[in-house]
């Protein structure tokens, strides 16, 4: 099976889900096959293929949120 690789790199944050809560400032997120694989300050992908890199500096990333509200009339 092909593994599809997305490095999103160099955010201005990372609102991480963990435990922790962390925030991670210049983050990164790895994510394989529609997985987050890796969320750290840098995700060293020299061993591995990545498909698409997105250089996402001056955003806020929030990994694993999504907003699942609606409006109903």
């Amino acid at each position: 099976m092909q593994v599809n690789r997305i490095l999103i790199k160099d955010a201005a944050y990372v609102i991480t889900m963990d435990e922790k809560r962390r925030i991670i400032s210049g983050g990164s997120i790895l994510i394989e096959n529609d997985r987050i694989a890796a969320v750290d300050k840098t995700i060293d992908v020299s061993q591995v293929d990545v498909d698409t890199v997105i250089e996402a500096k001056d955003t806020v990333i929030t990994p694993g949120s999504r907003n699942g509200h609606c409006h109903i009339r």
